[in-house]
């Protein structure tokens, strides 16, 4: 019972209609306990529409943007700045021959993922993705899969995390609460510095009158071997789900973040007792706000050169880019109108000649009124060039790679619909100065599962 989904036909109906509707809109929100939740949509509402948000306080775009998605197809357009002068992108939109879906790249810079269509079979590629060999086939499809700084493979399958030294031989080390549980690819599971390890559960269970609580932290001092179930966030409230669990070395602390309906953020700077509420700054988890309003619950994370970045997640309400350098005091930007009510579901960040460029992903799938966005900032989050916009009723854009390192290249999905289906298509982002974002358009390619 996710309101904004469950509700999303209110974007598109007329006033008249809303009247019949709103009462069994509002008997859910009670009946889910979102009522904080709404008001805080209500108040940030009121603030766009009537102004009361400083200019200075909305997160800022340069130029045009570079790419647009035609009849399921990238195709190049021609970037322009703010003063009129032609902006080409430092990058290329180049795709594939594989269809990736999930794409872990290891110390050794091996690939290591699923494609499309095979989602249960384990593959990896030791020259970019050009040719696949598969490692592993499992039973269920793999929902998420990490790589230790060991180079030892972590997956969730069917509701357990199962691990490997080879890659071949998988062992099963973790059962989750529930068989759809497992952790969010790329925010979801963390290595500490001395080798521990941490994972989030997450998942979306409604049982009729409540949430299924899923709300568990786990930890591993064993490279993974053996866990610990941990239930703080359950004893202090959260009734959902986790989101975010990461090491910044930036901050030299684990971010976490719930998703449940006070969507809260904490922040643990000792490293260890992670089944307390700390009572100083320095020991267990500390909660760093008490309201809804003041936002949290954040579902991406990255850290971009001296900046930790946060995207929200209120899906058909208002969203924002948090920022902080010290974990203490945080930036909020709002996310500017098409854009606006799309979360901010994912980040990751890609080194290049000049340096550090962070690339994030607003999507939004309840309303074509509602622009989607692949953007992209090389100054650590202040300014954002907007790279592809799209409508997320007709296609879906995701950031399918994730490593523990900035990356020379990374991984983009867009999923579009055909008449035999879905089609995926997949595209790297490199520097290719030399080359035109026209020569991104292409009328088809094939993918090699392996």
């Amino acid at each position: 019972m996710d309101l904004s989904s469950s509700y999303s036909g209110y974007y598109g109906k007329r006033s008249v209609k809303l009247v019949f509707t709103l009462p069994a809109f509002l008997m859910n929100v009670y009946r889910t306990g979102k009522l904080i939740e709404l008001i805080s949509f209500m108040i940030w509402e009121l603030q766009h529409f009537f102004g009361l948000i400083e200019k200075d306080n909305y997160l800022k775009f340069t130029g045009s943007p570079y790419y647009r998605l035609k009849k399921g197809k990238i195709e190049g357009l021609q970037a322009v700045d703010a003063a009129g002068e032609g902006n080409r992108p430092a990058f290329t939109l180049k795709p594939t021959d594989t269809a990736w879906k999930l794409c872990f790249i290891s110390v050794d810079q091996t690939y290591w993922g699923t494609v499309h269509g095979q989602d249960n079979i384990l593959v990896f590629s030791r020259d970019q993705g050009r040719t696949l060999e598969p490692a592993h086939v499992f039973n269920h499809p793999i929902t998420s899969l990490f790589i230790s700084r060991k180079n030892h493979l972590f997956v969730c399958s069917d509701g357990g995390l199962w691990r490997s030294e080879t890659g071949t031989e998988f062992k099963p080390v973790l059962s989750f609460t529930t068989r759809i549980s497992y952790f969010l690819f790329n925010n979801g599971m963390t290595e500490l510095p001395d080798g521990t390890l941490l994972i989030g559960e997450y998942g979306s269970l409604w049982l009729g009158k409540a949430w299924k609580n899923l709300a568990y932290l786990y930890s591993s001092d064993s490279d993974g071997r053996e866990w610990k179930k941990n239930d703080f966030l359950i004893r202090y409230g959260v009734n959902k789900h986790i989101h975010i669990v990461k090491y910044s070395p930036l901050l030299k602390a684990v971010v976490l973040t719930d998703g449940d309906n006070k969507k809260r953020i904490w922040l643990n700077r000792s490293l260890q007792d992670f089944g307390i509420l700390g009572k100083t700054r320095e020991s267990g988890w500390n909660l760093l706000h008490s309201f809804h309003i003041q936002t949290g619950g954040y579902t991406s994370m990255v850290e971009a050169g001296n900046t930790v970045l946060l995207g929200s997640d209120y899906l058909g309400g208002t969203n924002f880019l948090m920022s902080t350098v010290d974990g203490l005091n945080y930036r909020r930007q709002v996310i500017p109108d098409p854009y606006r009510r799309c979360p901010l579901i994912n980040m990751v960040t890609r080194k290049t000649a000049g340096g550090t460029e962070t690339w994030a992903l607003l999507h939004c799938s309840i309303s074509s009124g509602t622009r989607c966005l692949l953007m992209v900032s090389s100054d650590e989050g202040r300014t954002w060039k907007r790279v592809l916009d799209y409508d997320g009723k007709k296609a879906e854009v995701r950031l399918v790679s994730s490593s523990d390192r900035p990356q020379e290249t990374i991984l983009i999905s867009v999923i579009t619909q055909g008449r035999d289906g879905d089609v995926h298509r997949v595209y790297t982002v490199s520097d290719h100065p030399e080359e035109t974002a026209a020569e991104v358009n292409q009328d088809d390619f094939s993918f090699h599962p392996y």
